[in-house]
């Protein structure tokens, strides 16, 4: 026999048995406990796989009599409903009963198996219970010679595996609970739940990534402090092997078992921002994660865990945005599954365009996605899905592109403190663009100059020419005032007179800040009453001030990646040089 039921009556618990029930094989009774072992699931996840749901006999209460051999001594339609879950596969595609049991019990999928939520491109079949995915199964147990009760033993068990959620149109906050709800109807015998409400799974965010911004000075073609990338795990067994070989270790990954049917594999993504004309970012084609290698090790490899560079390893700017996408593998999803794994990109850049200031911006986000995004559409659809790939995100970049690399300009800033023009005094300065120097110096025969090829191991100045804008600062604080002078040719000196400028009749204190490095000042404060007339009365050299961007620091090392400022070794000018 089997369960006839109507849907507009099935989900109120009444179905009809197809024939006639005799009276005593009512009083079969059958109690299940229901239980779940949950699973982390990403809350962007268009693919992810919930906990099983277990429904295991703990008692049994036989007709009072035995019945015919072929007639149903127990005929149950039993559902289990994810109320806001959609689900992205059905039995054909996943979902799976499996058994444990001694008398014969076996569930099976209904004819229709499994209802989905409605949302925009799934099965027509969607209006069983609104915003829920329900799964349903037919338990029908007929009398048999050997089993005249037809009765399942206390311990005997069924379970749904493999039931796959799209968790970005579930309305669940992260770390919250989804519950899996069972409801049993009987039309032949009867059953009780015990705990029909379990938790079947708990959502979290798929990735964490932080940048640590770095520093580079384009007019010296270095990075004077590195940036970084850190992609991490929020929960253990988030990342999932790619599947692809990895040439760190030189083998194939072991696939991941929980995961049936997946055929697809975490990939991180990194969208890059704001590269300029005349810089190139690279990426490393390998980056180590933090998962130990086995016993023994693997020859070559430093850790068990890699992101594989896919594509997108070199961007040329100008870039206004472009990717850089890793593929995650690991020698071992048992044992990867166990740890948080984290993995740290340092890129490296060059650059020639030594007037070029700016930042340059990175996002990251779990890939591949859903096509379309978001949602994509779901693996049992008629046609078939096009993008059947699991698991799968609808995972944006994270929201605020963060600062990876700072182009920090070339320059230098003098401060003049004492700078006046009033009747019988004047102020004259002078400002030299000292990157022509004794590495550098084009006149100089090569067995004077210091540095190669003389001192290979010491590289020459970079020949930088610029402007300086003057800012005055009034003493009685008027208004600041500037003023912009001729481009300064690598070795040139520039000498200006208060008195013909601007700042004419003032007194006050100065800064200058030159677009190149390595400038240097001198004031003069003459006495007298026109220039050809003055007497010196006072002089001064102009005080470095220290960019808090472009400070300098040597000595780094990958193992500095993270370390506190403060733990560089500075170099470079400062005040009172």
């Amino acid at each position: 026999m089997r369960i006839i039921c109507k849907r507009n009556l099935l989900w109120l618990g009444v179905c009809l048995l197809a024939g006639v029930a005799s009276a005593w094989a009512q009083q079969a009774v059958v109690t299940y406990q229901v239980t779940s072992v949950p699973t982390t699931v990403a809350s962007t996840g268009d693919s992810e796989v919930l906990g099983s749901v277990h429904l295991q006999v703990t008692n049994v209460t036989p007709p009072a009599a035995a019945p015919a051999v072929g007639t149903s001594v127990l005929a149950q339609a039993i559902q289990i409903e994810l109320p806001g879950i959609s689900c992205d596969n059905n039995s054909s595609s996943g979902a799976a009963l499996s058994y444990g049991n001694s008398a014969g019990l076996v569930a099976v999928f209904n004819g229709t198996n499994v209802y989905f939520s409605p949302q925009a491109g799934y099965d027509v079949n969607n209006s069983i219970i609104p915003n829920t995915c329900v799964i349903g199964l037919d338990v029908v147990l007929p009398a048999t010679a050997a089993t005249p009760y037809g009765l399942p033993n206390v311990g005997d068990w069924f379970q749904v595996d493999g039931v796959r959620a799209r968790m970005e149109f579930d309305n669940a906050g992260v770390g919250s609970a989804i519950n899996a709800t069972v409801i049993l109807a009987s039309s032949v015998g009867s059953g009780e739940l015990i705990n029909n409400t379990v938790q079947v799974a708990s959502p979290y965010t798929v990735l964490a990534a932080t940048t640590s911004p770095g520093v580079y000075v384009n007019c010296i073609n270095g990075t004077m402090a590195p940036s970084a990338i850190t992609v991490s795990e929020p929960y253990q067994a988030d990342f999932v092997d790619y599947t692809i070989a990895d040439a760190s270790t030189g083998a194939a990954p072991i696939a991941r078992p929980p995961f049936g049917q997946t055929d697809s594999g975490t990939q991180i993504q990194l969208t890059i921002g704001n590269v300029p004309a005349g810089f190139t970012l690279t990426f490393p084609a390998s980056v180590n994660g933090n998962v130990p290698l086995p016993p023994g090790g693997v020859a070559g490899a430093v850790s068990g865990d890699h992101l594989v560079l896919a594509s997108g390893g070199s961007i040329t700017g100008p870039a206004t945005s472009a990717t850089v996408l890793y593929n995650y593998t690991c020698y071992s999803a048992l044992v990867c599954d166990t740890v948080y794994e984290t993995f740290t990109i340092v890129p490296t850049i060059t650059g020639t365009a030594e007037g070029t200031t700016g930042v340059i911006t990175t996002q990251a986000q779990v890939v591949p996605p859903s096509t379309p995004a978001p949602g994509g559409v779901a693996s049992f659809t008629t046609p078939p899905n096009t993008n059947p790939t699991r698991p799968r995100w609808s995972d944006l970049p994270i929201p605020t592109p963060s600062v990876l690399i700072t182009l920090a300009p070339c320059s230098t800033t003098l401060l003049f403190p004492w700078v006046v023009n009033v009747p019988g005094f004047d102020t004259g300065v002078i400002i030299n663009n000292t990157t022509q120097d004794y590495t550098n110096a084009a006149a100089l025969p090569a067995s004077v100059l210091i540095g190669p090829p003389n001192q290979p191991e010491i590289s020459p100045t970079p020949a930088e020419s610029g402007t300086c804008t003057l800012y005055y600062f009034p003493s009685n604080e008027a208004p600041a005032m500037y003023y912009t002078s001729p481009m300064l040719s690598t070795g040139q000196t520039w000498a200006w007179m208060q008195s013909t400028s601007p700042f004419a009749g003032l007194t006050g204190y100065m800064m200058a800040r030159c677009n190149f490095q390595y400038g240097h000042g001198y004031a003069a404060i003459g006495q007298g009453t026109s220039t050809g007339s003055l007497t010196f009365a006072e002089a001064y050299l102009g005080l470095v001030i220290p960019d808090p961007v472009v400070l300098g620091y040597y000595g780094f090392a990958p193992s500095r990646v993270g370390m506190p400022i403060s733990d560089y070794q500075w170099v470079g000018e400062a005040l009172g040089q």
